[in-house]
This record gives C-alpha cells, structure tokens and sequence, in this order.
C-alpha cells in the first residue's frame, strides 16, 4: 500500500491512468489541480465562443434571406396577384413611360405616389418582370427584419431579439407581404426606422447603455420625424394610424414629453413632409382645385362604410353613415384604443426588463 502525505487528496482516477500506463505516481494535489487548471481553459473557450457567437447575433435577419427568395426568380412560381399586385405594377409603369413624376394619372388619384416611384425605379433597374416588381418588397423585408432586432436588443437583450427575428420570420403576415407589390413593407420599414432612432434617444437619456451626446440626440428626433412623416407620402392618410399609436406612450411619460418638445423632431417632420405637399399642390393645380385634396382623404372613409357611400357627402362622415359600419368595424375602433392605451404601460413595461439590473425604469 502507497501511503500519502497529510494534507494531499486522494489520486483517484489519476494515479489509476498513470499506473496503468507505467508511469510514475503524482500527488493527489498535483492531478487536481492539473484537472482544475483544464476546467478553467474549457470555460475559457466557452466564453471565447459565446462572445463570437453575440458578435454573430445581429446578421441572424440574412437567414431569412432563403425564406423570402425561394422560387422567387422562377417566373413560373406565381405570377402578380389579381388585383392589388397587378394595378400598383401598371401606375408604376404608368409613371415610368409618361415621365410626370406627380400626376400622371387623368383625374386626381387618391394615394399618394412614394410607393409607386420605388416601383417604378427597381423595374427601370432590373427590367419589366414580376421579380423586379416586388425586389423592394423583399429588401424592404430584410431592413425591417434587422430593425426589429436592433428595437429587440434595446428592450430586452441580443439573444431575445435574435430569436424575435426568427420567430417573425415564421408569421404569415410578414412572409406573405414581403413577397407582394404592396405599400405595406414600405411604410411599416420607416415606420420602424423611426420608432427605432426614438427608442435609441429615450433609451439614452434614461440609462447609459446607449451614450448619445446633445447633437446625436438631436440628429436622431430629425431623421425620425423624417421617416415618420415619408410613412404618409408611401401609404397615404392610412400611414397616420401607427403614428397616433405612438402618442399615448410618448405623452404619459416624462422622457417621451421631452422628445416632443424638441425642435428638431419637427424640424424632421417638416422636411420629410416636403414630397407631401408637394403633390397636394401639383394635384391641385392638375386637376382644378379640392378635388385632388379631397381623393386621399375620402378614399379610406368611403372603403370604412362600404363602397361609395361618401362619393357625395366630401370628405366628412356622417353619423347614420358611420353607424352603417359592420359590428366587427365598431370593435376594432375599440381594440385600437385599448391597444393604444395598453402600448402606453406595456412598453414601458418591457423596458423595466432593465430595472432589475439597476437601470431604473420609465418615469
């Protein structure tokens, strides 16, 4: 028997190896801190792994890059859809071959032309095919995919956000929008672009996980009031919904307040609300006086009570009309307010994720 120091551990599995191999016996201190010392550069190399793999987690949006372009290319896939996909194709060629860039239409058109221009140029691009007619929807869908992200990794963490953009990749309103010649894409990726450089700003001045300076700040309430107001030359009057969304959250707290008391924010929705007013008064002129400021105002409140009920009351709905709108019309009223209402504490809510770290949360 191979008697032991005091004070040294038992060699165990150790000693067992090296005896069976013929080689000379080592303290029990000596083989557990060889085992310990091997621990520690495996968890090392965990690390090391772990933080190649958060630098990795903001490219996760290009593996629903597959996703969106499969079959796409293959004109025998599907053809445009009638009859969205087919009529914003031809206004859009209708503005690349005439060469009027507002009004090109014979009588006023009640949406707005942003959405038909980026049309017009992918198929100027790439050629007149189906392909090239939603190329925008899908690089929209990207962008809009890495915007999540990047809202994701503010309210929560990298890893959460990740898998938001995974799992928006599966829903079918994302996937099939993404794939069509349709306003939608467009609008909700400025839309979010916006929402985005407002969480970066109040993020900022509530913690210090995103240090931004005085003229950062600034320059992001620009180009968020930028975006927000391109939203409305993409998509119309139906592009100021999300953005009354956003009040209820901006108004009952203190940081939001201070966002909307800054210049530049307005600044941002001045000079993004130039193309806007623009058309208004080329459509104007075109087409002799209210008739094109009227179009795209009456158009989504004569599709709200059921065809062409407001074809001669203006651009106001009257009561009997307005009650003329289906239950379900009535019930999503309310569920806009409520989810309003609701966005205004759960928002916050999320972003207290970051109160247990010590970061306080919205006040």
């Amino acid at each position: 028997m191979i008697l032991q120091p005091q004070g040294t551990i038992l060699p165990g599995v150790c000693d067992s190896w090296r005896t069976d191999h013929k080689l000379p016996l080592e303290t029990g201190a000596a083989c557990a801190g060889r085992n310990g010392s091997w621990k520690v550069s495996l968890s090392g190399k965990v690390s090391l792994v772990q933080k190649h793999m958060e630098r990795l987690l903001p490219y996760t949006p290009i593996l629903l890059l597959p996703l969106l372009l499969w079959n796409f290319f293959d004109p025998n896939a599907s053809s445009l859809l009638p009859h969205d996909e087919a009529l914003y194709v031809w206004r859009a060629r209708l503005f690349l071959h005439s060469g009027e860039l507002w009004t090109p239409f014979p009588e006023a058109h009640h949406k707005t032309p942003g959405f038909y221009w980026l049309i017009a140029l992918s198929l100027k691009l790439f050629g007149l095919s189906d392909a090239a007619a939603r190329l925008p929807s899908v690089l929209l869908a990207l962008t809009s995919a890495q915007l999540v992200f990047h809202m994701g990794a503010i309210l929560l963490s990298p890893l959460a956000s990740a898998m938001a953009v995974l799992v928006l990749g599966t829903s079918y309103l994302w996937a099939v929008h993404s794939r069509i010649v349709s306003p939608d894409m467009a609008y909700t990726t400025c839309f979010l672009g916006g929402t985005l450089l407002l969480l970066q700003v109040l993020d900022s001045s509530r913690t210090n996980t995103i240090k931004l300076g005085k003229a950062s700040a600034n320059w992001r309430l620009w180009l968020a009031g930028l975006l927000f107001a391109l939203t409305v030359f993409l998509r119309s009057a139906l592009a100021c919904l999300p953005l009354l969304g956003l009040m209820p959250w901006l108004l009952t707290h203190r940081h939001g307040r201070q966002c909307l008391a800054n210049p530049w924010l307005y600044l941002g929705l001045a000079c993004g609300a130039l193309p806007t007013v623009i058309w208004l008064w080329k459509t104007m002129s075109t087409y002799q006086g209210m008739a094109g400021l009227l179009a795209p105002l009456t158009f989504p409140l004569r599709k709200a009570v059921g065809g062409g009920a407001l074809q001669n009351t203006g651009a106001f709905c009257t009561l009997p009309q307005f009650s003329s709108i289906s239950a379900p019309g009535h019930c999503s009223y309310l569920l806009l307010l409520l989810a309003s209402w609701a966005g205004s504490k759960g928002l916050p809510a999320a972003m207290g994720h970051k109160a247990t770290t010590g970061s306080g949360c919205w006040s």
